[in-house]
């Protein structure tokens, strides 16, 4: 069982990008950069714990990222490559923006996604045994982080 099927279009070269910091921090990642029958596409999906869907213009055109959506039967985590006119809807639970993403493990945004992927593996009751490299910042002193849903976005919100 893989933790994350990566999701995306063969336009968009931040999956690689992204697939290899994942690893980097103990993340298992199905990233196929080669076109896979739709049978073994399903098989892989529904043993992985999670689903990043990389979206940009290219991939919300995407027949094959349309029909991994719809096939995926754990958590779908959207993440936004580009900034689109028009947020793709259906079973997100998690949006994160790494649009403006350098490939920086302390980037806020990357650091959210990998929050939000381990939350969603400790759900899966799967351990993620490497520690982050850097530390998830903290909370201002005498205020707590949480997460404040603005519709299709969760976004950290300072409670006092």
């Amino acid at each position: 069982m893989v933790d994350v099927y990566l999701s995306y279009s063969r336009a968009d070269h931040a999956a690689k990008r992204l697939a290899e910091a994942l690893r980097e921090i103990g993340i298992s990642v199905w990233f196929e950069p080669q076109l896979m029958a739709e049978a073994e596409e399903r098989t892989r999906l529904r043993s992985s714990s999670v689903v990043v869907v990389l979206w940009s213009a290219h991939s919300a055109k995407t027949e094959r990222v349309q029909r991994q959506v719809a096939a995926a039967s754990g958590q779908i985590v959207s993440v936004y490559i580009e900034r689109l006119e028009r947020q793709p809807r259906g079973g997100m639970h998690l949006a994160v923006d790494l649009s403006e993403w350098t490939g920086s493990e302390n980037d806020r945004e990357f650091q959210r996604l990998v929050t939000g992927i381990r939350a969603r593996l400790k759900v899966e009751g799967i351990i993620v045994l490497a520690p982050p490299r850097t530390p998830l910042p903290s909370s201002p002193p005498g205020k707590s982080v949480g997460m404040e849903d603005t519709g299709a976005w969760l976004r950290p919100a300072f409670r006092t």
